[in-house]
């Protein structure tokens, strides 16, 4: 059986010798799953304009196997205006999608994906069934994404609505929110596609001490995992927060876990005068967020729009104390109300901060993370696994 995977929202790096490299989201042992399930793999994806050095690629990036997997890039249409307006660019990525789609037996969509629904058009055409896996809100992402967003929102809404619909098979990360926006009335699964590091009971153990520990909460290590250039992330209302709780009197030290163009966030933290209290790790390789997640007192997530987030789940797998914003799936992880804010809020993260205690913090700590076994890796991976078996063994 021939599968396809299409999932555009990503892009493979490629390096002057015309290797290709994934990042954690698309490891070697992510895509073995839908190997697994194949006796040949295709895969869609996005190209990145950019030609990376391959010493500096072999650093930052996992090299993707060509002898395993079948790989199509597809063009990225979204990095210039010209390039979104290119007839040839959109003819050629609907001719390998269309392709694509006609040499495979079972297909395999990510959602949000453009390149998913260019493939819906053509699996109606050839009257193939196929499985999405929902992991975001189209809507959410596109418009708080600027004035081209928000142009780009409705139609995008409206395709990816159309494409859950009439999916065979579909495959939810959030247990309520996404299912509610993307309705399907066939067959459904909620599992979080995260990947914790196996977690023991020393875990929690060595969080509450370091909780003890903790004489003045007037200093604070923070953190927050995600792309530093993707401005719906929210980190600049964590940055003016840390600039009033300074005035305050707090010693805040906030490391910004995630590549991407800095400079952005580092005016901010200049024109607050808070440059010394920012931290800039650039990409982190997966085990290493497990060290800095460890390191941290608190962990915030102010994100304008979420799936089910796997950093919130992670921090959770580390009995991280979390604050986090009200969108999408956060408020199915963190039911406490009193460490949720209203997103794009600074205020309500400054309060949150003043009245936290210790006792509050370690009660906090151990909630998550007796939650976060929820989302143990081989329990989950069980659970999709048969879902994926199911759909394919369908005619």
């Amino acid at each position: 059986m021939k599968l396809l995977f299409i999932h555009t929202g990503t892009k493979v790096k490629q390096d002057e010798e015309g290797n290709l490299y994934v990042n954690g989201e698309y490891s070697q042992e992510v895509l073995s799953t839908y190997e697994n399930l194949s006796k040949e793999l295709t895969v869609v994806f996005k190209k990145d304009s950019k030609i990376y050095k391959k010493e500096e690629a072999t650093k930052k990036f996992e090299i993707l196997d060509k002898n395993k997997i079948n790989v199509i890039l597809i063009n990225d249409t979204r990095k210039s205006i010209k390039s979104f307006i290119s007839i040839k660019l959109r003819k050629e990525n609907r001719k390998m999608i269309k392709e694509a789609v006609e040499n495979n037996e079972k297909i395999i969509i990510r959602l949000p994906c453009d390149g998913g629904y260019i493939a819906r058009k053509y699996i109606r055409k050839n009257s193939k069934k196929y499985m999405v896996e929902v992991v975001a809100c189209i809507w959410d992402a596109l418009w708080n994404y600027g004035l081209k967003g928000k142009i780009l929102a409705l139609p995008n809404y409206i395709k990816m609505k159309k494409t859950v619909r009439n999916a065979e098979y579909v495959m939810y990360v959030t247990n309520e929110f996404l299912q509610k926006r993307y309705k399907n009335n066939y067959n459904k699964l909620s599992c979080s596609d995260v990947k914790l590091k196996e977690t023991t009971e020393k875990i929690l153990q060595n969080r509450v001490n370091k909780i003890n520990n903790m004489n003045d909460l007037k200093t604070l290590s923070i953190a927050t995992i995600g792309a530093v250039d993707v401005r719906y992330k929210g980190q600049k209302y964590v940055l003016k927060a840390i600039k009033h709780l300074k005035n305050k009197g707090y010693n805040i030290k906030y490391y910004l876990i995630g590549n991407g163009n800095k400079k952005y966030l580092e005016k901010i933290a200049k024109q607050y005068k808070i440059e010394e209290n920012i931290i800039f790790t650039g990409a982190v390789v997966h085990e290493k967020i497990f060290e800095y997640l460890d390191k941290i007192d608190l962990y915030i997530h102010p994100s304008n729009l979420e799936g089910l987030c796997r950093s919130i789940i992670e921090a959770m797998s580390r009995a991280c104390p979390i604050i986090v914003s009200n969108v999408g799936g956060n408020t199915e992880l963190i039911k406490n109300t009193k460490y949720i804010f209203r997103k794009k809020n600074y205020r309500e993260i400054i309060n949150i901060i003043e009245n936290s205690n210790n006792m509050e913090l370690k009660a906090m700590a151990k909630e998550n993370y007796e939650n976060s076994k929820k989302y143990n890796s081989k329990r989950l991976m069980n659970i999709k696994t048969k879902f994926y078996e199911e759909y394919i063994k369908n005619n």
